[in-house]
């Protein structure tokens, strides 16, 4: 074939895939393919897409984050399933239900992996914009806010009231002495 007759037979089979009841028809002419299938083709094509999802799932490690699956096993195992941060068990599912694998932490500039991480703990780490002074920042703000609701339900309990609203300076001064 010539360039301009390959040419020709592109934009014709475009504009036919763009007709009404085309893609109707091809899925049609797929559905009963299928149904013609062997128990033994059947059998084969279900282990294909088997492969072919630990292939891509394989490639994904690797592409994305320069880390071979035999890395990923190994920190996997080091770390004996658990987030190196909040030290639980990935709870996140997939669309299918499936719970999902750890995730792989690396640092965003050199591509480094670090570790492995939880869903939740991986997104708050990318929320927190991987600065370690925000993630302090909002732990000493949790603390602090835990420290000032637990002095507030010992007031209730001894029948006081709740503690006021701390100016700035007192409030750092609570800070420090909670420290």
């Amino acid at each position: 074939m010539t360039p301009e007759q390959t040419e020709r037979r592109r934009l014709y089979m475009a504009e036919y895939r763009r007709r009404p009841g085309v893609k109707a028809r091809q899925l049609e002419q797929e559905r009963a393919r299928r149904q013609k299938r062997t128990p033994e083709e059947k059998a084969r094509a279900h282990e294909l897409k088997r492969l072919n999802t630990q292939r891509r799932r394989d490639a994904g490690i690797h592409t994305v984050t320069l880390l071979p699956r035999d890395e990923y096993e190994r920190l996997f195992r080091a770390q004996r399933g658990l987030c190196a941060i909040c030290r639980r068990p990935e709870s996140s599912k997939s669309a299918k239900g499936r719970v999902r694998r750890l995730s792989i932490d690396h640092d965003h500039d050199s591509s480094r992996s670090r570790a492995l991480l939880c869903s939740r703990c991986n997104t708050a780490i990318a929320l927190m914009s991987d600065s370690p002074e925000i993630a302090l920042a909002a732990s000493e703000y949790l603390r602090w806010h835990r420290k000032v609701d637990a002095a507030n339900r010992l007031q209730a309990a001894l029948g006081g009231h709740r503690v006021p609203e701390l100016s700035r300076d007192a409030a750092e001064r609570m800070q420090e002495a909670l420290a």
